[in-house]
């Protein structure tokens, strides 16, 4: 409820005086939040590692129960957090974000009947559930985290290039010792690549064709 400040006002030459009402700073925030005005930067830099070791460390896991990777636990702890916040500032869900929501919502319900109608066996059936309830998770935090915010959707990139390389330096797979840049470091040197262009080009170091030229040349890698 909005909350107001009492305040006294001459009116006329004769000393009356009316008591009006005047908008409190309460008002004034819940009318910038209202109007999509409210940044999205208060504790921005708790929300903004947390968005780096969310990126950083889907290529972790840990064993118990068979493999569970450590930025799943990760989103499921900060929805409660990340709803909770999205009311505050305002956020808003766009129409194509509604359709993501809703494919992904048929895509598990469909899963699910098909198990059923299969017979599946429970480890094969819970692991694919898991897994769409999981891409769901991510897509609603980092929505929520990264929303009107260029500056964390970098640091998502970023942790992301980190996360893979370190994994591959720490524990590489089963085949990057065949093939170290398809199965090891690709996405990670993409991906930094791609960021390290994109900052010349915003410091205009270089041209714009030059950045198209080093980021499809990436291709013949």
């Amino acid at each position: 409820m909005l909350q107001y400040e009492m305040i006294c006002m001459p009116i006329d030459p004769m000393g009356r005086r009316h008591i009006v009402k005047a908008p409190s700073r309460w008002q004034g925030a819940s009318r910038a939040i209202a109007q999509n005005n409210f940044p999205l930067n208060e504790r921005s830099s708790f929300w903004s590692l947390y968005v780096f070791l969310l990126a950083t460390f889907s290529f972790f896991w840990v064993t118990y129960i068979g493999q569970v990777f450590i930025s799943d636990c990760l989103a499921i702890l900060a929805v409660p957090m990340a709803i909770v916040w999205s009311r505050h500032v305002g956020v808003y869900w766009s129409r194509e974000s509604k359709w993501v929501l809703g494919l992904g919502l048929l895509w598990l319900f469909s899963q699910m009947l098909t198990d059923w109608v299969r017979r599946s066996a429970f480890n094969d059936y819970a692991r694919e559930w898991v897994k769409i309830a999981l891409t769901l998770v991510y897509f609603i935090v980092l929505y929520i985290l990264c929303y009107k915010n260029r500056k964390r959707l970098v640091i998502a990139a970023l942790g992301i290039a980190c996360g893979d390389i370190l994994g591959y330096m720490l524990e590489p797979g089963a085949f990057a010792a065949g093939n170290p840049w398809k199965f090891g470091i690709a996405l990670g040197v993409t991906v930094s690549v791609v960021l390290l262009a994109c900052l010349l080009v915003k410091l205009k170091r270089i041209s714009h064709w030059l950045q198209i030229f080093i980021i499809m040349s990436l291709g013949f890698l």
